[in-house]
Formats: structure tokens, sequence, C-alpha cells
């Protein structure tokens, strides 16, 4: 599956200069999602092998997250702006500096469209941590649309090549679009901590494939010998599978204490499944007293990752008053957001609109 996206009409030069594809078949693009404003600002997102933090400060809102690409955008009084996070799997092996720096180059340095004219281009390759990275900026000319004067369109993005897939490229790019080339300084702060919060995972692939076989097979046990050991030294996929094992018994008596212990463990590095689970155990009082709060706040992480189901439970939550004050409002908002991201419950519901009674 190629994984293009849309970032929005202002900011197509992100969506039009991607080149390489996750997989094999024709480039899809898909039109740009609901937009989710984030509840929380400042917290970790998890990926396909690596973590960033999304911004600190308010106004910031999505309108996409998979475990290969997001996007988050903010409206400034003088631009409009965006964060991209974007994965890719090449056909090869990313052989060195200079074969990263002519990708990056073929991606981000060609012409989107016709009422655009590149101004420049630069890009120098770095190697933090062992990592084989290369920070690129560019500045486009932008005459599109009823504008008194051309626009400018700067990207600022570091591409590292996955450590442990030399053939995945991942790219964090912030963007603005405004009349005047300077780049606003408050997103300059914001977009360059983006960049810095990139942070790959350790890869024990497999060894999960084999737990999973396990679990599947006659000795589940050997699961936890397989993961036990990997979680303990860090590993945010093995703490989650293992969490799960425990929080549904499937390869282990259900032990609600070492649940929790390790879906914190995920949770903490930004994986919504993680943190989808952990509130739920909150909501119906699952090895532990029931916390509504506690509950919601969790829900809230997973739902500013966009997990429908948990904007769903949410918007149950205030609709229905339980455990919090009932809100109609807040109730309606999250249900949105729910069949924004295809839940049918969430679409049953808003059709009917029983509720608003």
């Amino acid at each position: 599956m190629t994984y293009v996206r849309t970032l929005n009409q202002v900011l197509v030069l992100l969506a039009m200069t991607v080149a390489a594809a996750w997989g094999a078949g024709a480039p899809e693009t898909p039109d740009p999602g609901e937009p989710n404003p984030i509840s929380i600002p400042g917290q970790p997102w998890a990926f396909d092998g690596f973590t960033i933090t999304v911004p600190t400060d308010p106004g910031w809102y999505s309108t996409a997250k998979d475990g290969h690409y997001a996007d988050l955008s903010k409206d400034y009084a003088s631009a409009k702006a965006a964060l991209v996070v974007e994965t890719r799997k090449l056909e090869a092996d990313v052989a060195g500096e200079q074969a990263l720096l002519k990708l990056l180059q073929s991606e981000h340095a060609a012409i989107p469209d016709s009422g655009m004219k590149l101004l420049t281009y630069d890009a120098q390759a770095f190697a933090p941590k062992g990592a084989l990275c290369a920070r690129f900026s560019v500045d486009f000319e932008d005459a599109r649309g009823n504008a008194s004067m051309p626009a400018v369109l700067a990207v600022r993005g570091v591409g590292c090549v996955r450590p442990d897939a030399p053939r995945v490229v991942v790219t964090l790019r912030y963007a603005q679009r405004r009349e005047v080339a300077e780049m606003l300084p408050e997103l300059r702060q914001v977009g360059e901590s983006f960049l810095e919060s990139l942070r790959f995972l350790s890869s024990s692939s497999q060894q999960i494939y084999q737990a999973r076989v396990a679990v599947r097979g006659d000795h589940p046990e050997q699961a936890l010998e397989l993961l036990r050991p990997l979680a303990e030294q860090g590993d945010v996929e093995a703490a989650l599978f293992l969490g799960n094992i425990y929080l549904y018994g499937r390869g282990a008596e259900p032990d609600y204490t070492l649940a929790r212990q390790w879906l914190e463990h995920a949770a903490r590095a930004g994986r919504s499944e993680a943190l989808y689970n952990l509130g739920a155990m909150y909501d119906k009082g699952i090895g532990t007293a029931r916390d509504v709060n506690e509950a919601i706040r969790l829900f809230t992480l997973a739902a500013d990752q966009r997990d429908a189901q948990a904007q769903l439970n949410l918007a149950l939550l205030y609709l229905n008053g339980d455990g919090v004050k009932k809100d109609v409002p807040q109730a309606e908002a999250w249900l949105q957001r729910a069949a924004g991201n295809g839940n049918k419950r969430a679409e049953g519901i808003l059709s009917v609109g029983k509720y608003r009674q």
C-alpha cells in the first residue's frame, strides 16, 4: 500500500513531493480527514518503530494519524502552518549520505504546482546517535489563489533512515505559507522542537513474531518467555504485547496488576492501544478501583491520536453522565470526531439524534 496523503489545499506541496512508496501499488490520494483538535498538547505519539512529541502550545489539530503518517496544522494570524510525519519504504536500501540527499532533493525540491517556483533548496547530512539523517530547507514562491502578492511556502525538515530497516525513511517537516519569506519565530521554535523529538525504538521483530506464533499455538507460555526479557529492557512493542496477554488472558492467566504495569510502560511511549486499554481498565474498574477521571485522561490521549473507539467512549461518558457531569455539547463533539474517523456506532448515534432530546 502506498502512503501519499493530502495535508490541505494551502500546503499542497507537502503531499505532492512524495515519490517513494510503502510497499507496492498505485498511489492513493484520500481526502483530508476531519480536523481533530489536540486536547492534551506536548505528549508522545507512537508510530511504526519511532516516536515523536507533539507541540506543547495549544491550537494544533490533526487531519490524519496512523502507524506511518500524521499531519498537524495550526492557523496563525499571518500564516497557515503544518507539521508532517511520514514513513515510506523504498525498493532498495539507502546506501549512504549521498543517496539520502538525492532522495530528499528529488522529493522536496520538485515543483508541486504550475503556480509555484523554486526559490531555494539546501540539505546537509548528519548522524545523530549513529542514525543516517539529513536536514533540508526549501522555499517556494507561491502565486496560486487570489492573494494580493505572491506568498512564500517555506518547508524545513529532517529525513532519517530507520536504523533497523535501511529501506525505510522517516521524514519530519514543518511548513508555513505567508506573504513574507521569514519563518514565524514561534513556528520555528515549535518546528525545531518537533524535529528534534524524533526517537527510534529498539526493534525485536523476530522475537515479537515468534511470540505471536506461540500465543496462537499449543505453547502460549513460550510467548511470556520471549517477551518478558525484551519488555524489561525497554522494548515498547514487547511491553504492549505482554500487557495485552495479561489483560485478556491469552497465553497466560489474567493478571491485572502485571497488565497495568506493562501497558503503562507502552503508554508512556505514546502507544494509543496501551492508552485505550488502560483507559478501559479504569473505566470498568478492572483490577483497580474505578476512576473515571483517569479513564477520561487516558481515552483523551488515545483520542488525540485519532483513536475512534476512544473518542466514542468519551462521547458516551459525557452523554450518559457516567461518573462525570453530563455534557451533551462535549459528547456531540467527540461523536463527530469518532464518526469522522469511521466509527459506525458514532455515525448511528448522530444520525438518530435522540441524545439532543
